[in-house]
């Protein structure tokens, strides 16, 4: 696989520093067990995705042979996401709504509302 458009496709959907949760690892020397989590570190020019494993291996995925998914976490709060989410005023780049109504709420000088706000309006996160 080293079609140019789909190594830079990939880049895109797994740039540096993303999340990726491991799916299937077919790797006879290694214990590589699903549910394992990891950085990315770069994509080769091959199109294999490095990754610094939480186990501390730094096993490449093989599109096409391994599975991994992108886990999206949001910087501030640590959660995960899969909707739409907010943009930071203190450039985080993206946060989760929680997050982005508590900055907003602290910017307008109201950050003892918050969590009561939050609490209103049903909406919380680990921050």
């Amino acid at each position: 696989m080293n079609n140019r458009e789909t190594i830079e496709r990939l880049r895109r959907e797994y740039p540096h520093g993303a999340t990726v949760e491991l799916l299937e690892m077919n790797d006879p020397y290694r214990e590589m067990p699903a549910g394992l989590r990891g950085v990315v570190d770069l994509i080769d020019d091959a199109g294999d995705i490095h990754v610094n494993w939480q186990n501390g291996s730094s096993l490449a995925a093989i599109p096409g042979v391994d599975r991994i998914r992108r886990v999206r976490v949001y910087p501030r709060c640590g959660e995960e996401y899969s909707a739409v989410p907010a943009t930071s005023r203190v450039g985080l780049g993206e946060i989760c709504p929680a997050c982005g109504v508590r900055e907003a709420l602290d910017a307008a000088g109201l950050a003892g509302l918050s969590e009561t706000i939050l609490e209103r309006i049903g909406d919380t996160c680990n921050d």
